[in-house]
């Protein structure tokens, strides 16, 4: 298995504790996820009440500790980190290149999250994870003011539900 690192930006013990927690879960994930994807980026769990994960130019995925903490299982967990994979299987992270080429307009950006999707849910499966857990969590992540019913649909009839 590869190195993964976390970079911790912990400010209090009951922070740190939370997020020792979630990067037990992100350790277990990766590493299943691990010989199914291919890659094993390095994974920064930052400290922000946030609800986002998002790819690094370099390739390093980072999570937030508030996204971690709307997760309810290991399924969910994995979700999370396939789909940022998926993001760097297929260069998704390019930065400025992909403001040049248009690449960056909310149509492509959303197809771009839906081929995630569908390749974390593929890999998901590969890996002995639920797929299903990703539509509960997109759901939450939905009722705080975020419309992924899109995403939800697609991955749902990928699903066959």
């Amino acid at each position: 298995m590869g190195l993964l690192f976390f970079a911790l930006f912990t400010p209090s013990l009951s922070r740190a504790e939370s997020v020792d927690g979630h990067r037990a879960r992100v350790v277990r994930a990766a590493s299943r996820l691990e010989p199914v994807t291919g890659l094993s980026p390095k994974i920064i769990i930052k400290e922000d009440d946030a609800q986002s994960a998002f790819v690094l130019p370099d390739g390093a995925v980072v999570i937030s500790r508030g996204l971690l903490a709307t997760t309810s299982s290991d399924d969910e967990v994995a979700f999370v980190i396939a789909h940022e994979v998926s993001h760097i299987i297929a260069r998704d992270q390019m930065g400025p290149a992909a403001k040049l080429t248009g690449l960056s307009d909310p149509a492509n950006l959303q197809l771009g999250e839906m081929r995630a999707d569908a390749s974390a849910v593929a890999f998901m499966k590969k890996a002995g994870y639920s797929p299903e857990a990703s539509i509960g969590m997109l759901k939450r992540l939905s009722v705080n003011g975020v419309n992924l019913s899109s995403r939800i649909t697609a991955i749902s009839n990928l699903l066959g539900l």
